[in-house]
């Protein structure tokens, strides 16, 4: 017998929305889920590029593992944001004008599903002569948020991930 009362409501944190619901926040499944992250990861790049502060855009995909990654010479993610762009729906600069005339892309969202719909992702950002390193499982931090000194002049961010097996429709 199915029931409807305050019992049959639920709340997720975090990521859990997005791997409970992928379809919902990707659309599709299989290769065209994982395009469309590769799209969005992409967007937040061009949006670097748009607004003068990136010059590269590397696309890296393994097909024997499964694994992308997106690499840009942006300004790279503030450091204090990382974990809350990859883990909560909707947290981004780019819903004011401040930082971006204009974005590609889910403002706030598409990091987020990315993330959550990876078995494997690690972010990396180079930025004001740090480098900032963490990595999540299923949308999880695995590896916490690890900050050192950098002498390196270059920045920007460098996202890899290894899309879950049911996006990748392999399941």
């Amino acid at each position: 017998d199915l029931v409807y009362d305050e019992s049959s409501f639920k709340h997720f944190e975090g990521t859990d929305a997005v791997r409970e619901r992928i379809s919902m926040y990707l659309t599709n499944l299989g290769p065209q889920g994982v395009f469309r992250c590769v799209q969005e990861i992409t967007g937040n790049s061009l949006d670097e590029f748009r607004a003068g502060r990136a010059t590269k855009l590397v696309v890296h995909m393994d097909e024997s593992n499964s694994l992308i990654r997106i690499d840009d010479d942006g300004s790279g993610i503030p450091i204090g944001k990382i974990v809350s762009a990859a883990t909560e729906l909707h947290s981004g600069a780019k819903f004011g004008s401040k930082a971006y005339k204009y974005s590609i892309g889910l403002n706030g969202v598409g990091l987020t599903c990315t993330n959550a719909t990876a078995d494997w992702c690690k972010i990396e950002v180079r930025r004001d002569h740090k480098k900032a390193v963490i990595e999540f499982r299923k949308g999880k931090i695995s590896k916490p948020l690890e900050v050192v000194e950098y002498k390196g002049d270059d920045h920007g961010t460098s996202v890899t991930w290894i899309p879950c097996k049911f996006l990748q429709g392999l399941l």
